[in-house]
């Protein structure tokens, strides 16, 4: 039986307005009542997922506006055993609200935060509070206004001076109706981008072995636990606080959502239209060889062939610099 990783959709509320966020902006989907949440939520999990989760992700929104719906969670979850099986929980976070307290938790609970690195905004004292915690990485996007990573190597020259050497990892915009259109990426995107990134296949620099490592790892060695639509089915369950099952734990929206899982069909409000499996289950992506990574893609994006294309070139990419990108590993 497959341990999904467990994605707690706390609220879409967030401090920050970025242009190419593909999540919805319109804050939480009613009252919570925490308490009762998890004690259904501990009835269900013995029911249908008795060896327990993968990991456990807090998302937003910003989830540290919910940081206390998270120190209630976590202490839950550590008092019933939820981490005896190695889980262990990870929450991504813009940083502008990270204080000692919340350094301090995440440090006595072992918790991996990501850090989405934004518009670089942060000071130089938030960056040494959030260095202060064990667990972390930091992550950027791609889009069609930032397809050079010299700002991000720049952003990452900073963090190091302030003390400590972190890992940075790439992704590529997810085009959906909450992004700017002017941000989605075109197929010449794509190929400057890698076309820049050959420049430093073989850049004794610490910033682009962490990209080239996870870009191989991504697109050459990871497979899939099962074959199934990218966001749904049985290796994530992605739940608000009320309990429902939504297909993708980016978008808290009532269109969204598949089931309740306490059985509570009054929160299913509106009837979902969504197509989970709207790619996936197309002949063209059945056939493809990256299937057993990509899974049909974001089934909410608008950009589908650019996606695609994106990921056959990091895999060819990979693929033609292999030698010096395993050089570059460690």
């Amino acid at each position: 039986m497959i341990e999904p990783a467990l994605n707690l959709m706390l609220g879409t509320a967030c401090n920050k307005n970025c242009s190419y966020c593909m999540q919805p902006r319109h804050g939480s989907n009613g009252k919570v009542n925490v308490d009762e949440f998890l004690a259904k939520f501990f009835v269900y999990t013995k029911a249908h997922h008795p060896s327990g989760y993968k990991y456990v992700e807090y998302w937003g929104g910003e989830p540290l506006l919910y940081f206390e719906y998270i120190k209630t969670i976590q202490a839950f979850l550590k008092e019933h055993n939820f981490f005896a099986n190695g889980c262990r929980s990870r929450i991504i976070t813009n940083g502008t609200l990270i204080n000692d307290e919340f350094v301090q938790f995440c440090n006595d609970n072992e918790i991996l935060v990501n850090l989405s690195w934004h518009d670089g905004m942060l000071s130089d004292d938030q960056l040494v509070k959030f260095l202060q915690i064990k667990r972390i990485y930091i992550t950027s996007v791609i889009t069609h206004s930032h397809i050079s990573l010299e700002r991000d190597h720049a952003a990452w020259s900073r963090v190091r001076d302030l003390g400590r050497v972190v890992k940075w990892q790439v992704y590529p915009v997810h085009c959906t109706d909450n992004c700017s259109v002017n941000e989605y990426l075109t197929k010449d995107d794509v190929d400057t981008y890698f076309s820049k990134l050959a420049q430093h296949v073989n850049a004794n620099d610490a910033f682009y072995k962490y990209i080239l490592k996870h870009l191989y790892s991504t697109y050459v060695s990871y497979k899939a636990a099962a074959i199934e639509p990218k966001c749904y089915g049985n290796r994530a369950l992605s739940i608000d606080l009320h309990g429902n099952r939504y297909y993708c734990h980016h978008i808290m929206q009532k269109e969204n959502i598949a089931y309740n899982i306490f059985g509570n069909n009054k929160a299913n409000l509106a009837k979902s239209i969504i197509e989970y499996d709207k790619f996936f289950k197309t002949s063209k992506c059945q056939s493809c060889p990256h299937l057993d990574y990509c899974l049909g893609g974001c089934y909410l994006s608008n950009k589908h062939e650019v996606e695609c294309y994106w990921v056959h070139s990091a895999y060819n990419f990979c693929i033609k610099y292999k030698d010096a990108i395993q050089n570059q590993l460690y």
